[in-house]
């Protein structure tokens, strides 16, 4: 009986330690914003061990159909997170712009994405759309 007892003592420990792992690894992400060109009113991004220190934001329209701009970042050297807003038309969004646009995003009119980019972030309308977007940026980062 003794044995059983011990067995069941051990394997309750066991579960409760997959179950903490399994929680451990959870990733939550929490940002308000209200609207072109209101402050962010709070984050908390779990997908890195380091504090953004540094927030730019702003809104644009895209100034000429079918030609990549880079998103502004300001004085953030590295970024460690993106929230992107198109407000009225398509966006395509390159993370890791090279030589070539190659999006990485698809951010239909009107709905946000948040993204850790591994590179050079460049921005366009989809191929043949006639439209400029206006869009609304918010960059995360350290100086």
């Amino acid at each position: 009986m003794k044995k059983y007892i011990i067995a069941a003592i051990i394997l309750g420990i066991l579960c409760v330690g997959i179950v903490w792992a399994t929680a451990s690894s959870s990733i939550s992400i929490s940002l308000t914003i209200s609207g072109l060109g209101s402050s962010t009113t709070s984050l908390q991004d779990n997908f890195t061990a380091t504090e953004p220190n540094a927030v730019v934001r702003g809104y644009r329209r895209l100034t000429t159909q079918d030609i990549n701009e880079v998103l502004y970042i300001g004085d953030i050297s590295t970024v460690e997170g993106v929230l992107l807003r198109s407000v009225d038309y398509d966006l395509q969004v390159d993370c890791n712009y090279v030589s070539a646009f190659d999006p990485d995003i698809l951010i239909e009119g009107a709905t946000s994405v948040y993204f850790k980019p591994v590179g050079t972030v460049y921005i366009r309308n989809p191929s043949g759309d006639a439209n400029t977007p206006l869009y609304e940026y918010v960059v995360f980062g350290t100086r």
